[in-house]
């Protein structure tokens, strides 16, 4: 009994063994794909990451770009107002010069028409007063021109 007892105790414990065996190369094939399945996981996540972070720094060097360009854009446009300015204040200046050649225009045209209007005055008292000579004189006539040889020849 006592060898037949060992041997089913063998045999219990042989099979004990192979039933422990067998679970623990299971269990070791399931987490050996579960933990492939996560690297393979996490190795796809990470060349995500990469992509994104690659996609992210070139929008980010982008909008750099976008901000240089924005402030050369910036400082041209404070250099055209300047300008512009500056051009406002120069018609401004040429219109206010304008305006006093106008009126100096203007100054002496009234002073020419004034100057007109003295000479027309005074050419007619010329006329008036040549006139009153004309009348008193009529009586006179003026002597003759007399020619000799000698006015002649020449």
């Amino acid at each position: 009994m006592a060898a037949d007892s060992a041997a089913v105790t063998y045999r219990w414990l042989a099979g004990l063994m192979v039933v422990l065996a067998v679970s623990g190369w299971g269990l070791f094939f399931v987490h050996s794909t579960t933990t492939a399945a996560q690297s393979d996981a996490q190795r796809i996540e990470f060349a995500q990451l990469k992509q994104d972070r690659a996609r992210l720094e070139a929008e980010v060097q982008a909008r750099k770009q976008g901000n240089e360009d924005l402030a050369a854009l910036e400082a041209k446009l404070a250099a055209t107002r300047d300008e512009v300015t500056r051009v406002t204040q120069s018609a401004e200046q040429a219109r206010a010069r304008l305006a006093q050649a106008q009126a100096a225009a203007a100054a002496s045209q009234n002073e020419l028409t004034a100057i007109g209007q003295k000479l027309a005055d005074a050419r007619a008292k010329e006329e008036s007063a040549a006139e009153r000579t004309a009348s008193v004189e009529t009586g006179k006539k003026a002597p003759a021109k007399r020619y000799t040889r000698r006015k002649k020849r020449r």
